[in-house]
């Protein structure tokens, strides 16, 4: 075993029951999108105590830097729990509506790791790391806040990583995207106005429900005609509103639905063609649509050289992590995607936190019953570690 890599995993297993207290700290004190603020404050006392300096940014969010010089590698973890409570049996699982039920806490905590360890090398760290704890990855909009606040801007990042534990995944499996990573996310809403009146005189009104029905039909139609059925279009209407009442038709009705995709000129099509028809439809019938996308996040495309060379550093932990040979494509959604829009070189890992290295739990993320195996922290402290310190040893300046 390369000995920088020996000596890593030797001082993450050290710090390995510091690491499950920082974890149990963060996991019982669950904090929602921005108002992560015991989080922010808990992490900042561990990094004055590592020695590494940081600067808040926007409010929770924290950058530190370790080393010196232009190469830089930005290492990331999220921080905010879920609006949900948690149902396992836990001695420190969280008592509120707000749980690690996503691992975030796991994320936060093999960061505070890996600074560990790379402050003990800072002498020998050929370049800078810089770390990035960040809150509302749940709300889809932290990182790109943290980047609208200069995040990056005083620096030239090179390459940006971010792991993600998964909790059905056998201890210590590594899974990764190679390229198309995660789908965008465009939630829409369709706010469809016609005329109300009394249910048995339907022949005077305009009927809303009427119209939201067709629409509904048509998009479904268009996803079948229109989209190749290989490039793996996400489309759901998961609400229709209307009046609660058996003998009024309303005035209006409301569309809820989601789009997700890989490709952008798709994206944008579909999104386009939507509010097309939603708008034709809606005048067919002498009423009106008005087509509001209300959130939305870029696809993740990661760097497949990128995610070439961190999977040949990966491989020098040898027995600690198995490497799986197939990419994954996930259909959820991510904002590592604003980074990786910004950096070229990045890539995104998954390591498995579950039973043993040959079974996962049977929850996954975002489950009540979620559990996740504290073994992967020092493995995953280490993984960080040595992908940023070799990468820097071995890269071009």
């Amino acid at each position: 075993m390369n000995p920088n890599v020996k000596s890593i995993i030797d001082k993450a297993y050290e710090i390995k029951d510091d690491l499950i207290q920082t974890r149990r700290y963060i996991h019982k004190n669950a904090e929602v999108g921005y108002n992560t603020i015991k989080t922010s404050t808990y992490i900042k006392e561990k990094l004055k105590e590592i020695g590494v300096n940081f600067r808040d940014i926007d409010g929770t969010g924290i950058v530190a830097d370790i080393g010196s010089g232009e190469k830089t590698v930005l290492l990331r973890a999220d921080m905010d729990a879920l609006p949900m409570y948690e149902l396992n049996d836990l001695e420190f699982k969280s008592d509120i509506e707000s749980s690690h039920c996503c691992g975030h806490d796991l994320h936060a905590t093999m960061l505070l790791g890996a600074a560990n360890i790379l402050k003990e090398r800072e002498d020998s760290l050929n370049g800078t790391v810089r770390l990035m704890f960040q809150p509302d990855e749940e709300g889809g909009t932290g990182a790109k806040r943290m980047l609208d606040k200069g995040v990056l801007d005083d620096k030239n990042i090179s390459a940006a990583l971010a792991l993600h534990v998964d909790a059905k995944s056998p201890l210590g499996n590594l899974d990764y995207g190679y390229g198309k990573t995660f789908a965008s996310n465009d939630s829409f809403e369709i706010i469809i106005n016609g005329r109300g009146g009394h249910g048995a005189r339907a022949y005077e009104t305009i009927d809303p429900i009427n119209v939201a029905i067709n629409i509904y039909n048509s998009l479904c139609s268009l996803i079948n005609r229109e989209v190749d059925p290989f490039s793996h279009v996400l489309f759901s209407i998961t609400s229709i509103e209307a009046n609660s009442t058996f003998n009024i038709i309303p005035n209006s009705a409301k569309i809820k639905g989601t789009l997700r995709t890989y490709d952008d000129k798709q994206r944008e099509y579909l999104l386009k063609r939507f509010e097309t028809m939603t708008k034709g439809i809606s005048q067919s019938f002498m009423a009106n649509a008005e087509f509001k996308v209300d959130k939305s996040l870029p696809a993740l495309t990661t760097s497949k050289e990128f995610t070439d060379k961190v999977l040949k550093l990966s491989q020098k932990l040898e027995d600690k992590i198995n490497i799986n040979v197939e990419p994954v494509v996930k259909r959820g959604s991510e904002d590592f995607s604003y980074i990786s829009e910004k950096i070229k070189d990045n890539a995104y890992l998954f390591i498995g936190a579950g039973k043993n290295s040959q079974e996962g739990y049977e929850f996954g993320q975002h489950n009540s019953n979620v559990i996740f195996n504290e073994e992967v922290l020092p493995i995953g402290s280490a993984l960080l570690s040595t992908i940023a310190y070799l990468w820097l040893l071995e890269a071009e300046s």
